[in-house]
């Protein structure tokens, strides 16, 4: 499964909480690594709303092994949702390199 910027996301762990990937190919400037930066779309008593969170790309697009299946760690759960520049500006994002 691939990542895409401006899509949104949800856990194999926990379907009902959703997860907007800001940027799909970002790199770690001390390892080189690729990563995905995504934000949180929900809060809880340890995290507020909008929490962005970093993980190694093959980690986010990879699978993982849970009793008797493989699933991917994190499935697309609907379409690119932000599209304009104005979209950011009110705490959205858009992806201007697809424009």
């Amino acid at each position: 499964m691939k990542s895409i910027t401006g899509h949104l996301y949800v856990h194999y762990k926990d379907s009902s909480k959703q997860y907007m990937v800001i940027c799909d190919d970002a790199i770690d400037e001390s390892t080189g690594k690729h990563k995905v930066v995504y934000k949180a779309l929900y809060q809880t008593e340890k995290y507020p709303l909008n929490t962005v969170w970093v993980r190694d790309k093959d980690m986010f697009e990879g699978k993982v092994l849970i009793p008797g299946e493989e699933t991917n760690s994190y499935s697309l759960n609907s379409k690119r949702v932000f599209k304009t520049i104005n979209d950011y500006t009110t705490d959205r994002f858009v992806d201007i390199t697809k424009s």
